[in-house]
């Protein structure tokens, strides 16, 4: 216990209680400075430092309640009594180690001597309350008094706890009101974007849509004209080969009835005038096919 901070006859209980019991949470450090700090009120030797260095901050306590304290604070007893062994150079041997805080009945308030433990009689605190009674022993009294000292500490840590506990649900409130009023505007503002996000889908769709129903009119146009080019071009070319098929046959019929109009016997007239009903049936059959059918577009 050298870590101990020890400054004339008073110890650092801030120091020591994290010493003594590092693994306590921050809640049972401040229900410990609850209990010790009614003692204040009691004993003005008490005091709490919160300037200065680190080892001079803290509640320094005086010597006498080092055994009390390191009892609420829970500390072993096998430990305890180490660290009373390993400070006993510090602490007073003839000065009284009290149970609880000193106040003005100090001479009648229940002591125990560092060491083998000795009973100290007077008027007030040994007497019997009637004749043939025993004296109340010492240990007895400390105990009492223990128990005093802690009742006031348990209802004072008590009402801090209820303080504590009101506020935490006051600021519990007021969160879960905050989250209400941040909940229901992030609700409105996701409303609002997915309508948003709606508005301009629907844009975005009909946008699409007019523009596919501008290309497909667009193809269509363009077809038709295709469409209509592909007409010209193909009456032009059965133009064309009905007035070639009519030059040729007008020429192969010019032909035959000039050799017609030649012939010297009547055998050679009769068969030169079937080639030309030949020739006008073929004619007429092949003007007729060109209309129907059509002629086929070279392309250039």
């Amino acid at each position: 216990m050298a870590d101990v901070a020890i400054s004339g006859n008073q110890f650092n209980l801030t120091q020591l209680k994290r010493l003594l019991n590092p693994g306590a949470p921050s809640t049972e450090h401040r229900r410990w400075l609850g209990i010790f700090s009614m003692f204040g009120d009691l004993d003005k030797n008490i005091r709490t430092v919160q300037n200065g260095p680190n080892d001079a901050r803290g509640t320094w306590i005086p010597l006498k309640y080092l055994n009390l304290c390191m009892v609420a604070i829970g500390v072993a007893d096998d430990t305890r009594e180490k660290t009373l062994e390993n400070l006993k150079d510090f602490l007073p041997t003839q000065e009284k180690m009290h149970c609880g805080p000193s106040s003005k009945d100090d001479f009648t308030t229940p002591m125990v001597v560092f060491g083998p433990i000795a009973v100290e009689h007077d008027s007030q605190a040994n007497t019997s309350v009637a004749d043939g009674d025993e004296p109340i022993a010492a240990p007895l009294l400390k105990l009492r008094a223990e128990e005093k000292t802690l009742q006031k500490a348990l209802q004072k840590a008590q009402e801090q706890y209820a303080m504590e506990e009101k506020a935490l649900q006051n600021a519990l409130q007021r969160a879960r009101k905050e989250y209400a009023q941040e909940e229901k505007a992030l609700q409105k503002a996701l409303h609002k974007v997915k309508q948003d996000h709606a508005r301009e889908e629907a844009i975005q769709k009909a946008r699409e849509e007019e523009a596919r129903q501008e290309a497909l009119q667009k193809a269509r146009e363009e077809a038709f004209q295709r469409a209509e080019a592909y007409a010209r071009e193909e009456e032009k070319a059965r133009e064309e080969l009905l007035w070639a098929v009519r030059e040729d046959y007008r020429r192969r019929g010019q032909m035959l009835q000039q050799a017609l109009k030649e012939a010297q016997d009547e055998y050679m007239w009769e068969i030169l005038q079937k080639g030309l009903q030949e020739l006008q049936a073929e004619y007429e059959q092949k003007v007729l096919q060109i209309q129907l059918f059509g002629a086929p577009v070279v392309d250039a």
